[in-house]
């Protein structure tokens, strides 16, 4: 049975500022969500019109079933989370039940992040907008650090980091609070991987994001 599936490569992400899921949103069809009111990192995802409810409901089962390198995320919080070092991105449109369990109704979105290379190299990249935007994005590959030990393989390692920053969009008419939709996001990722053998691969990952 045929599927509809949206694949962003590393470029695609790149030329339409994609980050994390909210970004998605304005960029591909069929698909529509929002943020919760009370904290940026829940969102609610409506794939095909088929949604999961309010984002600010925390025990509420999403729809869209949504995936980071295999992990599956519970619920809709910290489901806007931003990605420092993103492959790619695949959204399966429609019923996905049978690959991906409970949960995935409206279908599912795959985040794919890089692997470390075994080759030294590095990126940096950013961006300029109105309201005071800007943000900086880079990524450094080590090469192969060594053999772990004879005839254990070798291990090779990745890190990246990325920042984004915008004056608030909407001005408050109380002068002692700050106003509406600024942006003030940070992510950070380690990667790690030893290659046994060639039919052998045991990658580590730590991310970290930070919604302000």
């Amino acid at each position: 049975m045929p599927i509809s599936i949206s694949a962003l490569s590393e470029t695609d992400l790149e030329r339409r500022g994609v980050l994390n899921a909210g970004d998605l949103i304005s960029t591909l069809p069929n698909m529509t969500g929002f943020e919760s009111p009370g904290s940026r990192a829940n969102l609610s995802i409506n794939l095909r019109g088929v949604g999961g409810g309010a984002s600010s409901n925390l025990s509420t089962d999403p729809a869209a079933a949504m995936y980071l390198d295999g992990v599956y995320f519970g619920k809709q919080v910290g489901s806007s989370l931003d990605v420092a070092e993103l492959q790619r991105i695949e959204v399966l449109r429609g019923p996905q039940g049978t690959l991906y369990g409970r949960n995935a109704t409206a279908g599912a979105i795959n985040f794919i992040t890089q692997k470390p290379t075994g080759e030294v190299g590095g990126k940096l990249t950013g961006e300029a907008g109105s309201d005071s935007l800007w943000g900086v994005k880079g990524t450094v590959n080590t090469g192969t650090l060594g053999t772990v030990g004879e005839g254990a393989g070798a291990l090779s390692a990745s890190f990246g980091a990325m920042t984004r920053e915008r004056d608030e969009l909407y001005d408050n008419t109380n002068p002692d609070f700050d106003g509406f939709d600024d942006l003030d996001r940070q992510a950070y990722r380690i990667a790690l991987r030893w290659e046994i053998n060639d039919q052998l691969t045991v990658d580590y990952a730590y991310d970290e994001s930070k919604l302000h």
